[in-house]
């Protein structure tokens, strides 16, 4: 887990009227939201699983959900509520998490509330986690608690698990290797990658 920069509408392209249009509404009636958003947020996220960090997208085939960290059905204030939203993969949002409560202390303002598993946003994951795969820059390692809500975060999401490291060093090594591609190599690539494109 890393931690991620929350999106502002601006660069969702949605209007703050619209936003507040969305404020009351169901998860249904925000289709332009949810494009938006997803398209945004991919970019942001590097193609990346908000908790376990395995690649999503459709380059991947493991198209992710847009995942609400405080349950909408729970917390439907907050169905629209950028903080709250991330992409993760299918086996994070619905297997290991699912509709687990994570709010701990509730405030009328999202980001005052305090919640039992790390936040992507408003926590500072190297607070509460020691190792993982906290930049992409790092070699990854796994991951030791040093909080309560460190603990709960590596044991709801498994990252203690062998497999969540190797799908870290595998994502680190095929950074590293396009880090040192050299421009010939970049453009042969980029080339593969579009004309596999259409299949």
């Amino acid at each position: 887990m890393r931690n991620l920069s929350a999106l502002r509408p601006e660069i969702l392209g949605i209007s703050v009227e619209r936003l507040s249009q969305l404020s009351n509404a169901s998860w249904t009636s925000g289709a332009d939201f949810k494009r938006a958003f997803y398209r945004a947020a991919l970019t942001s996220q590097v193609g990346l699983c908000a908790y376990c960090m395995n690649q999503v997208g459709e380059e991947f085939r493991n198209r992710p959900d847009i995942e609400h960290f405080a349950d909408k059905s729970k917390y439907g204030q907050w169905t629209f509520e950028i903080l709250n939203l991330s992409l993760a993969c299918k086996y994070c949002n619905q297997t290991r998490k699912g509709k687990y409560d994570v709010v701990v202390t509730l405030a009328r303002n999202y980001g005052q509330c305090s919640f039992a598993l790390i936040h992507p946003y408003l926590d500072d994951v190297e607070k509460h986690l020691k190792g993982g795969y906290p930049a992409l820059q790092t070699k990854p390692t796994i991951p030791q608690p040093l909080t309560l809500k460190g603990a709960r975060t590596i044991r709801l999401f498994k990252l203690d698990s062998i497999f969540a490291l190797s799908i870290w060093t595998r994502v680190y090594d095929d950074l590293e290797a396009k880090r040192n591609m050299d421009e010939s190599e970049r453009l042969q690539y980029e080339k593969a990658k579009d004309e596999l494109g259409g299949y």
